[in-house]
């Protein structure tokens, strides 16, 4: 199934990440999602990628990370998900970059990769802390104005 594209690589500011790979705490929902549950996280973001579909798992790659954790599969998966959202998006970062950051700091990576996809509008979903979609994708009167003054930063799932 070809890409639907709609980002263009200038409004998005090719070439680098919007988020840092050490902003995981910035969002503490998807760092939980990616430490506690990290093969729903990649089939989540594997599922976005490739399908543009939103909150959805794909069986097969959670399946495989899951069962193939010990032999390294999760990082591969990762590796994967983590060239694809590079390519697709047009953002620079070597591939042994990509390797080292997959197998060092995956919890990091997925939680890096799951805030990219949510301001690109693909919006991957989570599993432990997530509410349902709707709630995510349609802000409130209240959640702007409580924003607006309390200064809060907009997470993967809400406002804090």
């Amino acid at each position: 199934m070809p890409f639907q594209t709609v980002w263009e690589p200038a409004l998005w500011g090719a070439g680098e990440w919007q988020n840092p790979l050490c902003g995981c705490f910035d969002d503490t929902d998807a760092c939980l999602d990616s430490f506690f549950c990290p093969c729903f996280q990649l089939a989540r973001q594997y599922d976005a990628v490739e399908t543009n579909r939103r909150d959805n798992v794909n069986p097969l790659i959670c399946c495989v990370t899951f069962f193939g954790a010990k032999s390294g599969m999760d990082c591969a998966a990762n590796l994967y998900i983590r060239r694809r959202i590079l390519k697709r998006f047009g953002i620079a970062e070597e591939l042994y970059e990509s390797m080292a950051i997959a197998l060092c700091c995956s919890c990091c990576s997925l939680t890096q990769m799951n805030r990219e996809l949510n301001e690109r509008c693909l919006y991957p979903g989570g599993t432990l802390c997530a509410p349902p979609v709707l709630d995510r994708l349609l802000p409130t009167d209240e959640d702007d104005e409580s924003q607006e003054m309390s200064g809060g930063k907009h997470t993967t799932y809400g406002s804090l």
